[in-house]
């Protein structure tokens, strides 16, 4: 890395790649949560939607 330079890695600016990874996985993670919430029925309705949108 040239001189002057700051790696993004070490930085906690909200454009720091790790951090917006970090930021994406949890709010999989709470949407994860929601769903496991649901009750069956509307629990397989919103995975089969998933489905379909992969």
């Amino acid at each position: 890395m040239p001189r002057g330079k700051k790696n993004p890695a070490v930085t906690l600016s909200p454009q720091n790649p790790y951090i917006v990874k970090a930021r994406e996985w949890e709010r999989v993670q709470e949407l994860i949560k929601q769903i496991e919430a649901l009750d069956e029925e509307y629990k397989n309705m919103v995975l089969a939607h998933l489905k379909k949108r992969a």
